[in-house]
């Protein structure tokens, strides 16, 4: 399928800009960036209905299984 899209100068620039660092076209980048974009949207509607069926009784239980013990180095709070 074939869609025509109008962009600003500043904007189509950008893109050419970016696709040649990417060592792609113009068409191939933004068919990714679209994609991506529609990816990242699916994945928060999966966390979001995850969360729904969360409990926080099974949260408190799971965290009562984690061992109390002086952080990694490195790992300590700030």
């Amino acid at each position: 399928m074939t869609v025509k899209i109008k962009l600003n100068d500043p904007v189509y620039k950008m893109l050419e800009k970016l696709s040649k660092e990417d060592k792609t076209t113009v068409e191939n980048y933004i068919q990714i960036a679209v994609y991506e974009k529609m990816s990242s949207l699916n994945a928060l509607s999966y966390i979001e209905e995850r969360a729904k069926k969360a409990k926080i009784e099974d949260f408190e239980k799971l965290l009562k299984k984690v061992p109390s013990i002086q952080p990694l180095e490195g790992d300590e709070k700030d």
